[in-house]
């Protein structure tokens, strides 16, 4: 667990609470709501929604990418096999718009986050707070997946910590009674909430 982001949350519990908005969690359910009517493919609103929450259309990513992207979210539905690595090379092969290759490893992991609740979010918000290291460009491509999954397996432990250990139920319970009202969030969703809310304050 980290413990140094844990204690950053615990510190500012009212900053935490008044960063976040009802919309924002509202959007959210919208798209799962959405994901489960349906084929993403078939839902450009959905696509819409999806790019505008995750600030995917300020990534400088091309319309192929866009449209690979949706195509493996639903590809993904249901397989119990899909993973990170595989997605995220798939993804590697569509240049961005300077026709370079980049690495969307925050995109894939939000990809996921809507297939499965039970997955945490990777954001460069949630990374600040967490005090991560983007990995190098140097290093070849399956090595920073590599590295972005190690980080990503921090969050879903130090999550799984405070799930099992109660520490952060109060706050918890209070966004529910107030922002998160009305809204069916898994434990991990609301801790998705909260740690990107707690990464905005520390910026």
């Amino acid at each position: 667990m980290n413990k140094k982001a844990v204690g950053f949350i615990l510190e500012n519990e009212e900053k935490v609470r008044r960063t976040l908005t009802v919309e924002s969690v509202k959007v959210y359910e919208f798209l799962i709501t959405e994901f489960g009517r349906g084929p993403v493919t078939d839902n450009p609103v959905f696509q819409f929604v999806f790019r505008s929450f995750f600030r995917m259309e300020n990534a400088g990513l091309t319309d192929d990418f866009k449209k690979r992207f949706f195509e493996l979210m639903e590809e993904c539905r249901g397989q119990a096999g899909a993973d990170y690595k595989s997605v995220s090379l798939e993804l590697y092969n569509y240049p961005n718009r300077k026709g370079q290759q980049s690495l969307q490893f925050s995109f894939v992991s939000k990809l996921f986050s809507i297939i499965d609740c039970s997955r945490p979010v990777y954001d460069s918000e949630v990374a600040r707070l967490f005090e991560f290291k983007v990995p190098s460009r140097k290093l070849p491509v399956e090595e920073r997946i590599c590295a972005f999954e190690k980080q990503l397996e921090s969050i879903r432990q130090t999550y799984a910590g405070i799930i099992a250990s109660g520490e952060m139920r109060h706050l918890i319970e209070l966004c529910r009674e107030d922002v998160f009202k009305g809204v069916e969030l898994t434990d991990v969703k609301a801790l998705d909430f909260i740690f990107w809310s707690g990464g905005k304050l520390k910026d």
